[in-house]
């Protein structure tokens, strides 16, 4: 069975944000590099290595994919359903 796309397109991101209310830059973080993540679709940059990231990485854009039976989010080029076992057609 074909697997439900969900494209969806926002004008900004909608950042984590900490105890304060304010953008948690600390949300993402590998080794020396660390910043912001993306509720909706999961997107960070480092705040050291692109400072303007906030301006320049838009817009927000998420494409997740559902197995048609139950529903579950699958990872692109899943061929089974972990939740149902729903064998998964990726092909156009």
């Amino acid at each position: 069975m074909k697997p439900i796309h969900i494209h969806e397109e926002y004008p900004e991101h909608d950042w984590r944000l900490n105890d304060e209310g304010e953008i948690d830059t600390f949300a993402s973080e590998e080794g020396f590099h660390n910043g912001p993540l993306c509720k909706r679709c999961y997107h960070s940059f480092c705040v050291h290595c692109n400072p303007d990231g906030y301006t320049d990485e838009l817009p927000c854009t998420v494409d997740e994919w559902k197995c048609p039976t139950c529903e579950k989010r699958l990872y692109k080029g899943q061929r089974f359903c972990d939740d149902c076992g729903t064998e998964i057609d990726w092909e156009d």
